[in-house]
């Protein structure tokens, strides 16, 4: 916030915490921003990021976690290590300064976004991976996201659906 205020961009910059923040709220607030910033010192490719870069947004971060691999080629440049606050903020000027770079870093982040936060990717990529630890080899079988997993019957469902059984037939006693 006192970079903001240094430079002049007070009225500019928003900052959101988004801790506990409804997810619609979020997605409505950042579906407003021009450019996407995490500058915390300890940066990862959360929730935040992904929705930033689904938006189509470019994205000015702190090289400090997995962001720069995150994000896609074209915005690495604006992956900045932490103590290169000049850096930081002349990436932040010339996304800013710049629409149609902008709007070309925003579609690639949405391109990728598309492609690595994809549910049925990251359910198959986790799958890949889960089997390599165990010894598995070929895939593991995974449910689609969209098919609820099977529900195991309750016990009045189960009587319900088992035909009455009837009492065995009294048989008559074995002649000696």
């Amino acid at each position: 916030e006192a970079l903001a205020e240094r430079l002049g961009l007070e009225d500019a910059v928003i900052f959101v915490d988004r801790d506990g923040l409804d997810p619609t709220v979020a997605a409505e607030e950042t579906a407003l921003m021009d450019v996407y910033a995490d500058l915390a010192d300890v940066s990862r490719c959360g929730a935040e990021c992904a929705l930033a870069m689904a938006a189509g947004l470019p994205i000015v971060a702190t090289k400090t976690g997995p962001t720069a691999n995150c994000a896609s080629a074209a915005n690495r440049i604006f992956i900045r290590p932490l103590e290169d606050e000049s850096g930081i903020a002349a990436a932040a000027e010339l996304l800013a300064s710049d629409p149609q770079l902008c709007a070309e870093i925003g579609t690639a982040n949405r391109e990728k976004a598309e492609i690595d936060f994809d549910a049925n990717a990251m359910m198959e990529a986790s799958a890949a991976l889960f089997g390599e630890a165990l010894g598995v080899h070929g895939r593991l079988m995974l449910p689609k996201p969209e098919a609820a997993p099977p529900r195991r019957p309750q016990a009045r469902e189960l009587e319900k659906r088992t035909p009455e059984r009837r009492a065995p037939t009294p048989r008559a006693p074995a002649a000696a």
